[in-house]
């Protein structure tokens, strides 16, 4: 979610319809009929943004708050989300084929269907979480998944229990599952009550501290298919074992004996070379746009990005710029640890295959992490047979050494 969120940029993408109305006036804020309009007018979303100004200080903050909600979901992460669970329910996913572009499908979800787009947040949490708090595990089980409420509540008081007896917090803990249709997946979130912090917060003008409970969020997803799971967890290896144990042995109904799966490693070596254009006659040009290199003897980053407006250099470029004597990418002491890589395609005004602006940019991590997932299958399964070409695959090579432990890890995500 972007830190330079404006309302206005949001309201400008929505329509004035009747979803408008009812968003506005379950928050106090009456919309006039002489506003109604069934397609978005930059003209009409400056009055809105009017009305919301001038609304009572808790109705404005919880209208851009909620608006604010409604942008992460437009992301195409959060679209691919939002498909993906709604995809036993035929009546949304034809409302939602209805609105013209993903802040309008976000929007419409989250005042029509409240429970999936929470649903679909949370999700977008688990899969945004840094890879520094999430483990993989072969369950060793492929059984389905139990979800009456008394495996609800037995789980929920095993999870509460185990941080009691850890931290002395967990008084409550809720958990939530949903479903997730496009790969067979179930994600079990949990809430789990922290201790009373006290936090300033701004009243007015005033600020004040006040005593909150906040709630720590921890996540599973399971294949039932696969016998796999995925935690999340912003603590170590005894949490994350602790909640595959209890999700086992409650909603699987079997007890467990998980075994850790070792991180999948990206060999992103060959990116010290030039890349050259894949066998794909569409692609006009491949460039590298940014590096992350790790110097494996004293710990030190160094991260190389080709310059914005200048969309025709590459990291290759600055480095025969910067070093022509001795290049960087040539010193066998620095590893690549991530990169971002565009690959651009001629303009095609005929087919909206490869917009916006024709180009797309993978994003890779030597963790195994790339972010395929965001684009549409047909163009995913193209960028995915470039990376093959590139010899940019899974690698056996052991993690990284010392310092690129979780701290580095981290900063790098």
């Amino acid at each position: 979610m972007s830190l330079l969120f404006n309302p206005v940029d949001v309201l400008q993408q929505l329509a004035s319809d009747a979803t408008m109305q009812t968003f506005l006036g379950d928050r106090g804020v009456a919309l006039p009929d002489y506003l109604i309009d069934p397609e978005p007018q930059p003209i009409i979303a400056a009055q809105i943004a009017e009305l919301i100004a001038t609304a009572a200080p808790d109705c404005r903050d919880r209208i851009r708050a909620d608006l604010r909600q409604v942008t992460a979901l437009a992301s195409a992460t959060g679209q691919r989300l939002i498909y993906s669970i709604c995809a036993d329910t035929p009546e949304v996913l034809d409302r939602l084929s209805e609105k013209a572009t993903p802040m309008q499908r976000s929007f419409w979800l989250f005042v029509a269907h409240r429970s999936i787009f929470e649903a679909a947040e949370e999700a977008l949490w688990f899969e945004h979480a840094p890879r520094t708090f999430s483990k993989s595990y072969d369950v060793g089980v492929r059984l389905p998944v139990h979800r009456d409420a008394k495996s609800l509540r037995l789980f929920e008081s095993a999870i509460a229990h185990f941080y009691s007896k850890k931290e002395g917090c967990g008084r409550f803990a809720k958990a939530t599952i949903t479903d997730h249709h496009a790969d067979g997946s179930v994600l079990v979130t949990v809430y789990i009550q922290d201790h009373v912090q006290q936090q300033p917060e701004f009243n007015g003008d005033h600020l004040e501290w006040r005593s909150s409970t906040p709630a720590r969020w921890s996540a599973l997803q399971f294949w039932p298919a696969m016998g796999e799971a995925k935690t999340v967890v912003r603590h170590g290896r005894d949490y994350h074992e602790a909640l595959i144990e209890i999700f086992a042995l409650c909603f699987l109904r079997t007890k467990v004996h998980a075994r850790q799966i070792r991180p999948i490693l990206l060999n992103l070596q060959p990116l010290k070379q030039p890349l050259p254009l894949p066998a794909d006659i569409e692609v006009s040009a491949v460039q590298l746009r940014e590096l992350t290199l790790f110097d494996v003897h004293d710990g030190s980053e160094l991260v190389m990005k080709a310059p914005t407006l200048q969309p025709n250099i590459s990291v290759h470029d600055l480095d025969r710029r910067w070093c022509p004597k001795s290049p960087l990418l040539a010193n066998h002491c620095f590893r690549v640890t991530a990169a971002k890589i565009a690959v651009i395609y001629p303009p095609a005004p005929s087919t909206k295959r490869f917009t916006p602006a024709c180009r797309a940019v993978i994003e890779l991590r030597k963790t195994g992490g790339t972010n395929l997932e965001e684009f549409e299958e047909g163009l995913r399964t193209r960028l995915g047979a470039y990376l093959n070409e590139w010899h940019i695959t899974s690698s056996r090579e052991e993690p990284l050494p010392g310092p690129l432990d979780a701290d580095v890890r981290g900063r790098l995500q």
